[in-house]
């Protein structure tokens, strides 16, 4: 038996040496006490110019650097878990880094972005899908603290891209009236009309509240959902044409409801007649079919001296009262809507 090893006991090999003293250090540092106690002595400002002075030397460096790469995988699979588990304490450092360098940061995040552009625009996605309601409630609350600054904004950038933005819409509108359309250019479905200023898109079998239902939103929604069916394109009288048929088969066949229905196209048609100087047509294009004719403020609603609100038969009523002023005209759905667009008709323009 070597000398100096107890009766009994076999002499540890070097190895059992190294693990038994590897797993008494881990006790030990494990224990709560000695935690707290090396955090005290580790936190003082001399511990934290001791440590930075010695992993400052070139030697400590290339020991750092060889141990990362002997231990790489280990190193970063735990660096991810700690930055998991302390999610919070990691974006709080960050929030205080950046700000105690913020213009160092943006630097470098302006290179990084232009460097990575791909790797970027994956990253403002994902950030744009993953955090919709905290972005809505940002910009609600930024507007509402700079509201004259947003509405400044927003007429200078309608004003700066008025231009790129019809062209943009025309564009579209243009593709989805001649996919729908019979011919290989847009046409109304029932009366032939080509003019595409009277054009427009017709929900065959009723209004999907989901689809924007008209003008612009109804064209992306279209373009977006790849062409659906239940559209048309009819001109603005046939639309009108068509909504008035399916309006009349659900009117009430009463007796006083009938006697009123007779008792305001009655005076429709004598307001109208008055304007067309004879039997009730359109102004500009002669149409004479009454379901399609409306009274129109040559010069806009602002010059009439009446109630925003007024209209149908209350306007026709106030018209007679007043004398028939000159400031009415007789056109039918399709050029009133394009006036409206225009200030004068299609018709007139060519």
């Amino acid at each position: 038996m070597p000398k100096g090893v107890p009766k009994g006991k076999t002499k540890l090999t070097d190895e059992e040496i190294k693990a038994k003293q590897k797993i008494y250090n881990k006790n030990y540092h494990s224990r709560d006490e000695n935690k707290k106690r090396r955090r005290e002595r580790n936190s003082t400002p001399e511990a934290k110019a001791r440590r930075k002075e010695l992993r400052s030397t070139p030697e400590s460096k290339a020991k750092d650097a060889e141990y990362y790469q002997k231990n790489k995988q280990k190193m970063n699979a735990q660096s991810i878990k700690w930055n998991q588990d302390n999610r919070a304490l990691v974006n709080q450092r960050r929030r205080k880094h950046r700000a105690d360098n913020l213009e160092a940061a943006r630097k470098y995040a302006r290179e990084w972005h232009r460097n990575n552009p791909i790797k970027s625009k994956a990253q403002g996605k994902r950030y744009y899908h993953s955090h919709k309601a905290e972005r809505k409630a940002n910009s609600i609350q930024w507007i509402e603290k700079n509201r004259e600054r947003y509405l400044n904004q927003q007429v200078q950038y309608n004003k700066d891209n008025s231009e790129r933005k019809y062209k943009i819409r025309f564009e579209d509108r243009m593709i989805v009236l001649s996919h729908y359309s019979l011919e290989s250019y847009p046409i109304c479905a029932r009366c032939g009309e080509n003019e595409i200023g009277f054009l427009e898109i017709d929900h065959v079998k009723g209004v999907i509240e989901k689809d924007g239902r008209g003008g612009n939103a109804l064209v992306k929604y279209i373009i977006a959902n790849n062409f659906p069916e239940n559209y048309q394109v009819l001109c603005t009288n046939c639309n009108w044409l068509k909504y008035r048929e399916s309006q009349k088969s659900t009117l009430s066949q009463t007796k006083e409801n009938i006697r009123s229905r007779k008792k305001v196209l009655d005076l429709k048609t004598e307001v109208f007649s008055h304007y067309s100087k004879g039997s009730p047509k359109c102004n500009c294009c002669g149409i004479k079919n009454l379901d399609v004719l409306s009274l129109d403020h040559i010069h806009g609603r602002k010059k009439v001296k009446h109630k925003k609100s007024l209209g149908g038969h209350e306007l026709y009523t106030w018209v007679r009262q007043k004398g028939y002023p000159l400031d009415f005209q007789v056109l039918c759905m399709m050029c009133n809507f394009a006036k409206k667009d225009n200030k004068d008709c299609i018709h007139k323009i060519k």
